[in-house]
């Protein structure tokens, strides 16, 4: 089955993303863990607007209220970056625009493979999983993919999907426009393991402390970008996302951005955003 799909994400699994799992009017609170090359990467979900990324202690991404924060901690001290501010500064630094291949259509190829696997004590089916490059129209090797439509894998892997969208927004990739009924197999389905590169590893339905969702610090102001909305300090327990992209970014925001640093930063925030999408495929 080949299925077209206008789409701008050139990643394998960031065309599965856009084909899966839409989002519902609400969902209870899902904690999903994921196993990655890059390490153990925890995602709490309650809403679209209620989202965390973390693994490690340093570092988390957030969606709270309809807006995405990245939240980096040097020793004692927070740092908060609202994530529309950082899109603003980094475009007037000339780093704005979509990436290559933007909005082209792009052929995904999904085939039953009649097996079935259980992932973190979940049932799914497998699947092979491909998309053809749309600009030199070869396609890629096959993935193996497990999908589900198990209640709880799907409200986990709905917070997944959510913040690839908002990274995959920041980095110029826009245009998930075609909903997952475009691929029947895709629609309503969560994806437990794609190939070696990630899998489901544990899932939890308990409530998720607000505070999970709330800000450290106020949002810094970016050089260039709107004074951003104050938000009320919080405390965050637990661990968080780390990346050195995200820390650099705080470090660099403390700093007000010098003149002589600015350009190195924007180019840091492009590849980070970029990469934070990928990293969690291991691509």
């Amino acid at each position: 089955m080949s299925v077209p799909l206008s789409r701008p994400l050139s990643a394998a699994a960031a065309a599965l993303l856009a084909a899966t799992v839409a989002a519902p009017a609400a969902w209870a609170d899902a904690t999903a863990v994921f196993a990655t090359p890059e390490g153990e990467v925890t995602i709490e979900y309650r809403d679209d607007d209620h989202v965390r990324m973390r693994a490690g202690d340093d570092a988390f991404f957030v969606i709270r209220e309809g807006k995405a924060y990245m939240v980096g901690r040097e020793g004692s001290r927070w740092h908060v970056v609202a994530m529309d501010d950082m899109a603003a500064w980094v475009g007037a630094a000339g780093g704005g625009g979509k990436r290559d291949g933007a909005g082209v259509d792009t052929e995904v190829r999904l085939r039953d493979t009649g097996r079935r696997e259980t992932v973190a004590g979940i049932p799914g089916q497998v699947y092979t999983y491909a998309e053809r490059d749309a600009r030199t129209g070869q396609w890629a090797a096959e993935e193996e993919i497990v999908l589900s439509d198990h209640a709880d894998a799907r409200a986990a892997y709905r917070g997944l999907v959510r913040i690839t969208e908002v990274l995959g927004a920041m980095a110029g990739e826009q245009g998930l426009d075609k909903g997952p009924g475009d691929v029947p197999e895709l629609a309503d389905k969560a994806v437990l393991r794609y190939g070696a590169q990630w899998r489901l590893t544990s899932l939890n339905r308990d409530r998720i402390p607000d505070r999970h969702f709330t800000l450290p610090a106020e949002p810094m102001a970016m050089p260039g970008a709107r004074a951003p909305a104050a938000q009320p300090p919080s405390a965050p327990e637990g661990g968080h996302w780390a990346t050195e992209e995200a820390r650099d970014i705080g470090r660099e925001a403390a700093d007000e951005a010098r003149s002589e640093t600015r350009r190195g930063v924007s180019e840091g925030v492009r590849e980070g955003v970029r990469d934070g999408v990928r990293g969690l495929f291991g691509r």
